[in-house]
């Protein structure tokens, strides 16, 4: 029998990536796990992760990996799946698939890179040789190369030369979402909830604050919150609010969704894609100097959101969730990987 084996990232508890190990553990209940013997609790400020320690989670993978191997344990036909297909263990995976003559399959879900030059790694070493080659090695050891916008999967070959054949548009496994979003009464609450780095323009969110001081206004990461309490936010919040340089999905935006908060976003980036038609324009944020200029335009535009009675935020969010659903359905990658 084919065995599955998942390589998680780092499973931190208020990111999703702790939830991921979990609802990844409800879909395959026979796979094989590989974690890591290290967790992070906290990510490096402004980063999706701890930068230190995911070379100790990675390298302990590798390391486990090889133990399979060394004892026989991998079979031909066998499946991994990378839940952050930025990992160099599949490196070592696929060296000694090929070398051994153990054909596997190996399947890894791209999140970011350097490739995108709002990234954390685009802005800090994009443009050092080393990571470009490095990740295009990487996305050449994975058999299928899984992106879950059609706006990311661009990026990815445009900017790496890489074959669109050897990838494809997936959606992510959040099909628990909903049902995590509790009840909540709505006040007049706008919800930052993005990391607090210069991708995400967390300046303008601030300066909106000022200029409309009768909302409450809450940068999610400047509060020390579970992911229970986060979730409890959204459901209280009448906005949530983005002015992005860099995304790639938006996993945020849509648990504002599910919790029925309006989302204020541009229109550029995955969004421009995902729901174009509530999208406010780009221009207006493009940068700083750019939000100057269209300040008054963008706060009418949220009191425009505010005002909103409660039927109407409900059937906007309802139609919503159910447009974007396509982009966060576990069904798709769980019949894909069974097929592998």
């Amino acid at each position: 029998m084919r065995k599955l084996y998942i390589i998680h990232t780092e499973p931190i508890p208020t990111r999703y990536t702790q939830q991921w190990r979990d609802h990844l553990a409800e879909l395959w209940p026979t796979a094989h796990h590989i974690d890591s013997h290290t967790h992070a609790q906290h990510t490096t400020p402004g980063a999706f992760l701890d930068f230190a320690n995911t070379n100790r989670h990675k390298s302990d993978q590798a390391q486990q990996v090889a133990t399979l191997f060394s004892h026989g344990a991998i079979n031909p036909g066998d499946r991994f799946l990378f839940t952050d297909a930025w990992n160099p263990t599949v490196l070592q995976l696929r060296y000694q698939s090929d070398l051994l003559r153990i054909p596997v399959s190996i399947t890894g879900l791209w999140h970011a890179g350097s490739y995108d030059p709002n990234d954390f790694l685009g802005r800090l070493i994009g443009a050092d040789p080393w990571v470009r080659h490095t990740e295009q090695a990487m996305a050449h050891g994975f058999t299928h190369n899984l992106f879950a916008t059609e706006y990311h999967r661009e990026l990815f070959c445009r900017t790496l030369k890489f074959p669109r054949t050897q990838t494809a548009r997936m959606a992510w496994p959040m099909s628990y979402i909903p049902q995590q979003i509790p009840a909540g009464v709505k006040r007049d609450l706008i919800v930052f909830p993005h990391r607090i780095a210069p991708e995400k323009q967390v300046r303008i969110f601030k300066d909106l604050r000022k200029r409309m001081p009768e909302y409450e206004w809450v940068i999610c990461q400047e509060r020390s919150m579970s992911k229970a309490e986060y979730h409890q936010l959204l459901a209280e919040a009448k906005i949530v609010f983005s002015a992005n340089l860099q995304e790639t999905l938006g996993i945020s935006w849509y648990e504002g969704i599910c919790a029925g908060a309006t989302p204020v976003v541009p229109h550029r980036l995955s969004y421009a894609e995902m729901a174009p038609n509530i999208c406010y324009p780009s221009e207006w944020t493009r940068d700083w100097s750019a939000y100057c200029t269209h300040a008054t335009k963008i706060t009418k535009w949220i009191r425009d959101a505010m005002s909103m009675d409660c039927t109407q935020r409900i059937t906007q969010t309802a139609r919503l969730q159910q447009q974007l659903e396509p982009y966060f359905s576990s069904d798709q990658l769980k019949g894909f990987m069974d097929a592998q």
